[in-house]
């Protein structure tokens, strides 16, 4: 039954699965170098192929080479495209003339050299990164990791026919997967079936459109999963039981029962006991950990200990909110700390199923039900989002988009999620949002991100649940989450985007204009005139394009203004807005807002009418709310940038940016202090707050950290010992001849220091940059020099995500990571173990970055004050990737020689708590390194 249906999707029952090496990406200046196709039928199981390397003309590069392991001499002596076109164009058809359905990985890129090439593939593609990208929920989505994943024979990885055949096992592969759903999913599926840009089809619709004819008399059964709201606990045992640290954390204690390999630290049991103290006695606490310390555990551990004594004591409803930055420490706490002390409990006879702990997120985090009812995909990365949500997330019981892996694509997803509107459209029984919130109501240990403890505890909502006691990890970023919450962002394509939404075919003030025409004369509506009511919006949809256009010329103006300005400067994309200075033109705006405001009065009169009549018109009330939602962004928006470009008041810094390209404008603001905003936020209650971090101080003071936040009296501020004897497992060098980071020459100084760590060091290198510029300068110069001595390159950005890099290096070991951002911070090394890493320049933050420059206005002496602190602390974060355990050792190499020929580069040396000191030039940096590292 399966191939039979199968075989309905092309019009021939046959199907051609084809690939194509190339010589580039650029479909006009590159050229196919090799084509492999393979013809094949669902039904008969035949199998045709065609394999024919092609002759581009062109040298092919070093890097192709490798690649395909095809030679530039058998290119040469092979056919032009010209002389094997019709060899190809007769393959794609049968014996009268008919097209195959013809199937790809990433079909746009082969088809689009094809057609480049006078191939006219004018019958259906089918792409089978679609079917991946909707029926996998998370996976690499290459051809090779989907092979790897299903455990495909990929034969010769890129080469043109082994590919193809892949491509083929894998089509019928997920089209089985697919075949096999339930009949609602399949249902659901088949309601996808758009082609935005023929010959392109939309697989899983059109394959799920096939399996519904039959799905029904084939019982195609997938049970739900269970709701995990039930209330699965028992009868709290209120027997005695004894969590004390010494119990806990002594070396035979209950954790080393639990841990493998387990290490007693001395300051993972200080920690423990300072946040128990600090929970008991309803005190704040700021307590800096070092990396290694075990702090998650610690606290985590002191929570359930507090819950547990709690309820013991008669109060039902003790809570504790545990706020993270990262996405990767939420992961962490759920899916490895949290089960640690679960088991911790059980092996003291303690039953862990009477805390409740619980995640809630932020409204873009969740799929919106009526949205996702009422929605229409304009392209088709949208589809593929919507697709896979349908498909994932529909039916799964909490609707959170971190459940599924959207490959890039999550921007998309905040048109179904419950990000929008003020007022929900559809009062959903099941609403996804408001089961996590009422889940979060039920919790003992609520978890959630910094940005969603700021905005939900300084809102009149109560989004965050009352609760008792206050912990704050990764405490180093309040500031800046902060900063952006209370702050503002608007993109040009964003706000020009609201107006060009309100007035497409599809939206909401058509569909209320369509929908009064077509029943104007239906009902007796008294003194109100209908007809003046789609006047009225005729009225606002002509203004609606008139003011888009005005603000499409303002954002001109601004990105030529930014072009003058910025002509000269280097690396620097913004404009700061100051008060007492006039950059720019700003009459442009106030006529722009004057009609603005003229535009928001009519619709207010009119949604004022329509609210007196809507009650008439079947599904008015759903459509004017989701007007509204435009017409308060666009209010919104409008306040922001008025503010911007006109109040400016001096409490606030206010700037214009460009992209790299100089294209696109966004306009920005934020506060120049939050401290006293977070003061209320954080610590204007009766129970305990609690801040922990790695980096919270420098140099043994927590003034400017407590400063930031509004942390000012009555707290204690104990000062952790180090994790580890960094005496005897770390070697702090410093390069004393390379050139200065500003100067010619310094990107070949430090990739020669890079090549020559490697090759006398054969292990796992990590070396942290402050920009992607520099990043990928050095990883051009090294590229090569490392392929020679058989280190393996991988960086951030190319190669993929911060995860994804640490992940390469838990699977390897000779081999060179270069990261940036979250790879000083945030990601764990524990199952890759590095044995150098390597700070090229020291992290001061960009000076002329507006909020930076204008906070380092409100110091006296701004540099010493002010960026060398906030440096030393991302220094910190940097040293604390190399170690991790009490068995780690290696070498932190400093290429920045101004830590030791500039004052204040002592204020990074002697940030980092003992060590190994080596001081040396670089022409024998890696020996020596080497020479340390054989003696451990």
């Amino acid at each position: 039954m399966f191939e039979k249906l199968l075989s309905k999707a092309s019009p021939t029952g046959s199907y051609v699965a084809l690939d194509l090496e190339t010589s580039g990406v650029d479909k006009d200046k590159d050229r196919i170098i090799e084509i492999g196709c393979i013809k094949f039928s669902p039904l008969t199981k035949k199998t045709e192929k065609l394999s024919i390397l092609i002759n581009p003309k062109l040298e092919i590069s070093d890097f192709i080479k490798e690649l395909t392991g095809i030679s530039q001499e058998e290119l040469d002596r092979s056919p032009i495209f010209e002389e094997v076109s019709d060899k190809i164009k007769n393959f794609l058809v049968d014996d009268n003339g008919l097209q195959h359905s013809v199937i790809a990985h990433n079909a746009p890129f082969d088809i689009g050299f094809l057609q480049r090439n006078g191939i006219d593939v004018s019958g259906s593609v089918f792409d089978t990164y679609d079917l991946a990208f909707t029926l996998i929920s998370d996976s690499g989505y290459s051809l090779q990791d989907l092979a790897s994943d299903f455990n495909i024979d990929s034969g010769t990885a890129h080469r043109a026919l082994s590919d193809a055949e892949t491509t083929m096992n894998l089509f019928l592969i997920l089209s089985e997967k697919l075949y096999e759903l339930s009949y609602e999913k399949i249902i659901r599926l088949s309601k996808f079936n758009y082609v935005f840009e023929p010959p392109y089809h939309f697989a899983p619709s059109v394959l799920s459109d096939l399996f519904s004819k039959t799905v029904k008399k084939r019982k195609v059964v997938i049970k739900d999963q269970e709701q995990s709201n039930q209330n699965k606990f028992e009868k709290f045992d209120t027997s005695e039981f004894d969590i004390s640290a010494d119990k806990i954390f002594s070396k035979d204690g209950v954790l080393s029962n639990v841990l493998e390999n387990y290490e007693k630290r001395s300051n993972q049991e200080q920690m423990f006991k300072h946040v128990e103290k600090a929970i008991k006695d309803k005190e704040n606490l700021v307590i800096e950990a070092y990396p290694g310390t075990g702090k998650t555990l610690s606290y985590l551990i002191s929570a359930a200990k507090y819950i547990l004594e709690s309820k013991k004591a008669g109060n039902l409803n003790p809570r504790v909110i545990v706020s993270t930055n990262s996405i990767s420490l939420q992961n962490q706490i759920i899916n490895k700390d949290w089960p640690i002390v679960c088991s911790l409990l059980e092996k003291m006879g303690i039953s862990h199923e009477e805390i409740n702990i619980k995640i809630l997120k932020g409204r873009s985090n969740y799929l919106c039900r009526s949205k996702s009812d009422e929605f229409i995909p304009r392209n088709i990365n949208e589809l593929r989002v919507f697709a896979k949500s349908a498909l994932w997330l529909s039916n799964e019981n909490s609707g959170d988009r971190s459940h599924v892996n959207f490959k890039g694509l999550e921007k998309f997803f905040y048109r179904i999620s419950a990000e929008g509107s003020k007022q929900c459209v559809y009062n959903y029984p099941d609403c996804f949002l408001r089961q996590a919130r009422e889940d979060a109501q039920d919790s003992d240990i609520l978890i959630v991100n910094h940005s969603l403890a700021i905005t939900g505890m300084n809102s009149e909502k109560e989004y965050i649940p009352p609760h008792d006691v206050f912990i704050i990890d990764e405490g180093h970023h309040l500031e800046d989450v902060a900063t952006s919450i209370f702050g503002f962002y608007i993109h040009e394509l964003e706000f020009l985007g609201i107006f060009k939404d309100l007035v497409d075919e599809n939206n909401s003030l058509n569909q209320l204009n369509a929908l009064f025409n077509k029943n104007k004369n239906d009902y007796s509506l008294g003194s109100i005139n209908v007809e003046n009511i789609i006047k009225m919006l005729g009225e606002i949809k002509s203004d609606l394009i008139l003011i888009r256009e005005s603000a499409i010329n303002l954002f001109e103006s601004f990105t030529e203004t930014l072009g003058i300005y910025l002509k000269d400067k280097f690396n620097d994309r913004t404009l700061r807005l100051k008060t007492n200075e006039e950059l720019i033109n700003t009459d442009l705006w106030v006529k722009l807002n004057n009609n603005i405001s003229e535009l928001l009065k009519k619709w207010e009169s009119t949604r004022l009418l329509i609210q007196e009549i809507e009650g008439f018109f079947e599904g008015a009330n759903e459509i004017l709310l989701r007007s509204e939602t435009s017409f308060e962004l666009i209010e919104d928006y409008s306040s922001k940038i008025h503010m911007a470009l006109v109040e400016k008041p001096e409490t606030d810094v206010f700037w214009l940016e460009t992209d790299r390209n100089f294209e696109r404008i966004s306009i920005n603001g934020a506060p120049i202090r939050v401290s006293e905003k977070l003061a209320n936020i954080l610590f204007n209650s009766e129970g305990s707050t609690i801040i922990t971090g790695a980096t919270l101080g420098e140099g043994g003071s927590f003034q400017n950290f407590k400063n930031s936040i509004g942390f000012y009296e009555g707290l204690s501020v104990p000062k952790m010992s180090p994790s580890f004897d960094y005496s005897s497992s770390a070697l702090f060098t410093v390069v004393s001849d390379i050139t200065s980071p500003n100067n010619n020459g310094y990107i070949e100084d430090i990739s020669k220091a890079i090549i020559n760590i490697s090759q006398n060091v054969k292990d796992r290198i990590l070396v942290l940059f402050t920009s992607y510029s520099a990043l990928n300068s050095v990883r051009k110069h090294i590229q090569e020099p490392l392929k020679e001595i058989d280190m393996r390159m991988i960086s951030q950005g190319v190669n993929g995500p911060a995860e994804k890099i640490v992940k390469s290096l838990e699977n390897a070991k000779e081999i060179v990571a270069l990261g940036t951002g979250p790879m000083w911070e945030g990601v764990d090394f524990q199952k890759a173990p590095l044995k150098v890493v390597i700070v090229p320049r020291l992290p001061f933050s960009v000076p002329t970055h507006p909020i930076f420059e204008a906070r380092s206005e409100q110091y006296i002496q701004p540099f010493i004050e002010f960026a060398v602190p906030d440096a030393v602390k991302k220094f910190q974060q940097g040293f604390g990737r190399l170690i991790r355990s009490n068995k780690d050792f290696g070498a932190f190499v400093v290429l920045d020689n101004r830590i030791i020929s500039k004052r204040y580069g002592q204020d990074f040396v002697e940030s980092i708590p003992g060590y190994d000191w080596l001081e040396t030039g670089s022409n024998n940096l890696g020996q020596k390194i080497k020479s340390w590292i054989d003696q451990k």
